[in-house]
C-alpha cells in the first residue's frame, strides 16, 4: 500500500522503498492491521476473487495463516496455474457480439472490417475472437 488511510495512520508498519523510472516509492505492508481485522470480524475464510495482484496478496495472507478461498478473475485468462478465470468468456463473448453487429453494415457497403480489441495479453484472446469471426465469415469452415 503505497498511502495509508487515514484509519491507519499514526501506526507503524514495515515499509520498502523502491525506485522506477526514477521515481522513488515508499510501500507500507499493512498485513498485520488486515490480520486484526479479520480476527476482529471473526471470519473463518476469506475469498479473494482478482487478478496476480489480489491472488499474490491472498497466497501470502495463506502463508500467515489465514484461510484463503482464491477465485481467478480476469478478462485476459493470464493467471497463472489456472485454467479459466471469471471476466474471460464474458470479454470474448462482448468482442464476439460487436463483429456479429458490424457483420451486416461491413457487408452492406461491401468493405472490409477491421477490429481491434485491447488485451493485456492478447494473443490468447484474440485467437477465440479470430476463431468466431472466421466462423461468422465464412460458415461451414
Amino acid at each position: 500500500m503505497k498511502k495509508l488511510p487515514p484509519v491507519l495512520e499514526g501506526q507503524e508498519f514495515p515499509a520498502a522503498e523502491s525506485t522506477k523510472k526514477g521515481v522513488t516509492t515508499k510501500t507500507f505492508d499493512v498485513t498485520s492491521a488486515v490480520k486484526k481485522n479479520i480476527e476482529t470480524l471473526n471470519l473463518d475464510y476469506v475469498v479473494a476473487i482478482g487478478g496476480d495482484d489480489t491472488l499474490s496478496y491472498a497466497a501470502e495472507l495463506d502463508r500467515q495463516g489465514v484461510k484463503v478461498i482464491a477465485v481467478p478473475k480476469t478478462m485476459d485468462n493470464d493467471v497463472r496455474n489456472t485454467e479459466y478465470c471469471i471476466g474471460f468468456s464474458t470479454a470474448v463473448t462482448r468482442a464476439m457480439d460487436a463483429i456479429d453487429r458490424q457483420r451486416t453494415t461491413v457487408g452492406s457497403h461491401e468493405r472490409i472490417g477491421v477490429f481491434a480489441c485491447s488485451d493485456a495479453t492478447p494473443l490468447y484472446g484474440a485467437l477465440h475472437r479470430l476463431r468466431h469471426l472466421l466462423a461468422v465469415l465464412h460458415p461451414g469452415v
